[in-house]
């Protein structure tokens, strides 16, 4: 399980995007700025990247048992009843941006890529937010998601 890890390792993430997945093989063969660029130029081409969802709880304490969040840009977990309660992001689009907020005032969240999918490289993985925190997650590829503190 990944836990979250602090800003100073978004640079060195960023860097690293278009570097081979060892998961994955992939290479995608462009610079940061274009992937930068190409992100936001699709949130702004999709309409439902401007809608919240709030009020949400989370599910069970696995992959499979987590609640399913829909595809809009920013969700708010109001409530993980267990610490490390679930959410499951949305099948990954590339460049697809999602930003999770656990405004839990006690318990880590843990979020999870669809079934099948992968989580910053990795088959399956999780991210762990603590209480009051956030994390945006970007679909780098179709099967992808990068976290990002």
């Amino acid at each position: 399980m990944t836990k979250v890890l602090p800003k100073s390792i978004l640079k060195e993430r960023v860097t690293n995007i278009n570097k081979p997945s060892v998961a994955t093989g992939y290479n995608n063969g462009i610079t940061q700025e274009q992937f930068v660029s190409e992100v936001f130029r699709n949130e702004q081409a999709r309409p439902n990247f401007t809608l919240i969802e709030t009020g949400i709880t989370a599910g069970g304490a696995t992959q499979a048992l987590s609640y399913q969040l829909n595809n809009k840009a920013v969700q708010v977990i109001s409530t993980v009843t267990v610490a490390n309660d679930g959410v499951l992001l949305p099948k990954a689009v590339k460049y697809m941006t999602i930003k999770v907020v656990n405004k839990d005032a006690a318990n880590d969240l843990t979020v999870y890529p669809v079934i099948g999918q992968y989580m910053d490289g990795v088959i399956n993985d999780s991210v762990i937010i603590a209480p009051n925190e956030n994390v945006t997650f970007i679909a780098d590829t179709n099967s992808n998601w990068v976290s990002i503190i």
